[in-house]
């Protein structure tokens, strides 16, 4: 039997993406945002918020937990009710709600943990989030709304195509896939892994009205077929399923080159992560859908 799948948006996601992507340094140099866009925020951010800042990364915030608490409150639909409602909630009603889902041992102090997540999107909400193009929000909004009209008749087809990089299959503990759509992580599609749940983040882009403008989506399309090291990959990947490893062997380039050109065909769709049961041996499959894609947005664009 196939997992359920889910469509849920709240502003409350988008402003805890947006603050994992400020603090995660890697993945700005890689977003379509970009370092821009982390000088930019980081001007209108007061010097006590930075200093308090550095010390943070992904793994000391655990994301993956506040993600959670995002999904399971009552109380998501406004900020600032979210942030009230985290503030009130004890340790003990935090492990009641994480422990049934999580993998791992939840961390010992979780009002430290509590206390960390109110501090940071607090801030976070007054000195930026505050102020972003209210169209990000009714994008995001409107797209999660299409996933939950969407008429579903195979749960892995359409998990894959609408993260345009993810193809989960029916493992028996899996029960349910949230999708979450995103503007600040674009172009990365990631997923956080539960015992019996996904949250699947996939990239949204906003309308653009210039017609003369190529769309984001070609861009990465383009530009992630023109490299001769990413064609050799996607060549095969038609043999079937590989793991890293495979895809190295026989291009003559760093593994670190490697990752980068892998990253840059998933997320232009070209690629996706073959997700397995077992955490930790994920392969890579080709997307055919991607292909096409390809022809079709360059059609589009060219009017032909």
């Amino acid at each position: 039997m196939s997992y359920k799948v889910q469509g849920d948006f709240t502003p409350v996601y988008e402003l805890a993406i947006s603050l994992k992507l400020y603090i995660d340094k890697k993945m700005i140099k890689n977003a379509d945002l970009g370092i821009d866009w982390y000088k930019r925020v980081s001007t209108v951010l007061d010097e006590e918020f930075k200093e308090y800042i550095v010390g943070f990364n992904e793994e000391a915030c655990c994301f993956s937990y506040l993600f959670l608490l995002i999904w399971l409150s009552p109380n998501k639909e406004n900020v600032n009710e979210f942030l009230i409602w985290l503030k009130k909630l004890t340790p003990g009603e935090m492990y009641e709600k994480l422990s049934p889902i999580v993998d791992e041992a939840l961390p010992n102090d979780l009002g430290k943990l509590r206390d960390v997540y109110v501090s940071l999107l607090s801030k976070w909400q007054n000195q930026y989030f505050t102020d972003i193009d209210p169209l990000i929000v009714e994008t995001l909004q409107k797209n999660a709304q299409s996933i939950t009209k969407a008429k579903i008749t195979d749960s892995i087809e359409f998990v894959e195509k609408v993260s345009g990089g993810i193809r989960i299959p029916s493992f028996e503990s899996l029960e349910k896939i949230i999708l979450i759509p995103s503007y600040h992580q674009s172009p990365f599609i990631t997923y956080h892994r539960h015992q019996s749940i996904f949250l699947v983040f996939y990239s949204v882009d906003l309308p653009n009205d210039d017609s003369f403008a190529p769309s984001k989506a070609l861009l990465r399309l383009a530009k992630a077929v023109s490299d001769e090291n990413r064609l050799k990959i996607l060549k095969k990947l038609t043999e079937g399923p590989k793991n890293f490893s495979s895809l190295l062997t026989g291009l003559e380039v760093s593994k670190s080159t490697v990752h980068h050109h892998i990253m840059a065909l998933r997320s232009a769709g070209l690629i996706s992560v073959l997700v397995s049961e077992d955490c930790g041996h994920d392969e890579y499959i080709l997307r055919s859908a991607g292909v096409d894609e390809l022809a079709g947005y360059l059609k589009k664009y060219l009017s032909l």
